[in-house]
């Protein structure tokens, strides 16, 4: 995956948390306040079809690929945003699950954000579990 820590436009963290507060906000129809960046993302019943959209409209936000499997390796804001801005200094053992690194794995290039919406949660989770699969090997 091509980190936004390699595009010299990169956002900085606290605009990450910002787009994704008012992105998750808006998919998951709650007010943006009531969003904290240190809870993980699946505790507000993100599904998994909203993850892997999120994912694909971060990607056109930033310009460079971000991995499907993005919030189940960071799961909070806070370590979304400090991976993708390159500050290394907010993550810890403890925002990350395990799962190594997506860059050998990067999004299929047919796969859109508006392709990703189209796409049932069953199609959706099947793209996700692909990538999980990939990541493994």
């Amino acid at each position: 995956m091509t980190q936004a820590a390699n595009n010299p436009q990169k956002p900085a963290a606290e605009a990450i948390q910002a787009w994704l507060i008012a992105n998750v906000a808006e998919a998951l129809g709650i007010d943006p306040h009531e969003i904290d960046i240190h809870e993980p993302l699946e505790s507000y019943g993100l599904s998994s079809r909203d993850a892997v959209s999120l994912t694909g409209d971060l990607e056109d936000w930033l310009s460079c690929r971000v991995s499907p499997t993005l919030v189940w390796e960071y799961p909070t804001i806070e370590a979304i945003a400090h991976y993708l801005s390159g500050d290394a200094s907010g993550e810890t053992a403890q925002t990350r699950l395990g799962v190594a690194q997506a860059d050998a794995a990067p999004l299929r290039p047919a796969t859109t954000a508006a392709e990703l919406a189209e796409m049932s949660d069953e199609e959706a989770e099947a793209l996700l579990l692909q990538k999980l699969t990939d990541l493994g090997q």
